[in-house]
């Protein structure tokens, strides 16, 4: 009779460790926190004046058609 092994010690066979894929998925998360907090701010400079975009190297064109972007596109 064969005797499984405990958790800690079986293969992984190919699998990742649960930690790779918390890292992962938190590492998502943080980069469309960014996202959002860059469109939301290129809004606020639009609203404020193209002279802002300037600032940064924008024009209005662009900078609307980055704020608009779906947040899970980069």
């Amino acid at each position: 009779m064969s005797r499984a092994l405990p958790l800690h010690v079986v293969p992984s066979q190919g699998r990742r460790p649960v930690t790779t894929l918390l890292r992962k998925i938190d590492a998502g998360l943080a980069e469309l926190r960014r996202r959002r907090q860059r469109r939301a701010e290129l809004r606020r400079l639009l609203r404020i004046g193209p002279h802002m975009l300037a600032d940064v190297g924008m024009d209005s064109a662009t900078a609307l058609a980055e704020s608009r972007k779906p947040l899970w596109r980069a």
